[in-house]
């Protein structure tokens, strides 16, 4: 038998909490409720489906991904000095649809797998080097919008990505292994770690990073047709 002193949750109380907790999700974290993103990714997938036909032949189709923030200056050249994360804007390959996202591929690279976890490698000829095809998915929901005539200079279509704050269109970035003619099998549970190493090789990558965007900083405030 319950004491006074027992404490009972009423329905209405319980109802307040998670009006609240809704609340707190679409206002502070402002994640929208899951079946509105449901909903967005079903219509963004099957947009790309209708217009996006992939060729009957070994060609792949391109898009140009570009940061919806940045939509009256893409094209310009990136001028930051310190810049981690993708370009505002980048013209990519695209693989296909996957129910996380539009994937898309950012490069064809050997790599040392040990420990669940892929290295990159400079020289095939690496013990234990394989070829893997590094994939980025693009959640369907970051898509803002799909321009589909094609850009002027590029004569791909236009995605305009809602990009994470430090600047990454992808939810995740997976690795494939065969051959694109036949087939490509995602390397389920490998984790792509790039280059690798300890902090002061990727204090060494930064510090060669910032020394090559200076250069090309200096180089992108001379005018091309200067004669001087």
């Amino acid at each position: 038998m319950a004491s006074d002193d027992d404490t009972v949750t009423p329905g209405a109380e319980i109802t307040v909490g998670l009006r609240l907790v809704g609340w707190f999700r679409r206002t502070v974290l402002r994640r929208p409720e899951p079946t509105l993103i449901l909903r967005r990714r079903a219509e963004i997938r099957e947009e790309i489906r209708q217009n996006l036909r992939w060729p009957s032949s070994n060609e792949v189709p391109e898009v140009l991904v570009v940061n919806h923030r940045r939509y009256d200056t893409f094209g310009e050249l990136d001028t930051r000095v310190i810049g981690r994360g993708a370009s505002d804007w980048f013209k990519t390959e695209v693989k296909g649809l996957h129910d996380r996202g539009l994937e898309v591929y950012m490069s064809i690279e050997y790599a040392v797998i040990r420990r669940s976890k892929a290295r990159r490698v400079r020289d095939e000829q690496t013990h234990g080097a394989r070829k893997v095809w590094v994939v980025g998915r693009i959640p369907f929901e970051r898509i803002a919008y799909i321009d589909w005539e094609p850009d002027p200079n590029y004569g791909t279509a236009r995605f305009y990505i809602i990009f994470r704050w430090w600047r990454n269109p992808y939810r995740e970035v997976v690795l494939y292994e065969g051959s694109p003619r036949e087939y490509l099998y995602e390397m389920v549970g490998v984790t792509y770690v790039g280059e690798g190493g300890g902090p002061v090789k990727r204090l060494r990558r930064f510090i060669q990073h910032v020394r090559f965007n200076l250069g090309d900083r200096r180089q992108g405030r001379t005018h091309p047709y200067d004669t001087e």
